[in-house]
């Protein structure tokens, strides 16, 4: 989840579609942060650590706020690096039954010269991905 209203958008979708997309009732919320290197003051690493807080709070709010909403369990997972890299990895890692993205609709030349995050969480993993724009 980034707090975009593409990500509102594939929440939303997921949580009205749960009973089918997400049978057993689990789900996972992650936000990916981009990798920042380890700063050489404690001071610095201090406020940079307050500041990716602030940042996953912000880009979760909304698709928790919806979750608390209709009621359903779920977790939250943060981790820095590539999006997408993460999001296979993570999918892959757990055997997870399903990857439920929010697309910015970028297409054809655009997406080749900015890359994407969905397509490259679908390269990297086998795992069945719903795309909601």
């Amino acid at each position: 989840v980034d707090g975009s209203a593409h990500t509102r958008r594939a929440v939303s979708f997921l949580l009205r579609n749960r009973q089918w997309l997400a049978p057993r009732g689990r789900i996972t919320f992650m936000h990916v942060s981009p990798g920042v290197p380890r700063l050489s003051s404690s001071a610095s690493n201090t406020a940079l650590a307050a500041g990716r807080d602030a940042e996953f709070a912000s880009a979760t709010r909304d698709a928790l706020r919806l979750a608390d909403k209709v009621g359903v369990r779920y977790r939250t997972l943060r981790v820095s690096g590539d999006p997408g890299e993460k999001l296979a990895n993570h999918a892959r890692g757990n055997h997870s039954s399903l990857l439920v993205m929010g697309s910015h609709g970028r297409g054809g030349l655009t997406s080749l010269m900015l890359g994407s995050v969905a397509q490259k969480a679908i390269a990297g993993c086998s795992t069945p991905t719903l795309i909601v724009r």
